[in-house]
């Protein structure tokens, strides 16, 4: 069944990097990518109920998220 996540018998697993990308690509990965985030309340609250104020780390996100830093500054790039 395409489009579908899960493992198959004999399918290999395989990394958070690979597993989005086979999910991009129309590909059955061997489970199914997620992003959990967080309000900042939400976050805190989280943190405060599990006594982890690192407990993002350990969620396993399969997607990155860059934060901005001040200062840091950006070129916008025009279309040739």
């Amino acid at each position: 069944m395409a489009g579908k996540c899960g493992s198959r018998r004999g399918e290999v697993r395989v990394n958070r990097k690979e597993r989005v990308r086979a999910a991009v690509l129309h590909r059955r990965p061997d489970a199914c990518p997620w992003q959990v985030a967080f309000t900042v309340p939400a976050a805190e609250k989280l943190a405060a109920h599990t006594g982890d104020r690192d407990f993002r780390s350990k969620i396993g996100n399969h997607l990155a998220l860059i934060d901005y830093l001040p200062g840091e500054s950006w070129t916008e790039v025009k279309p040739s």
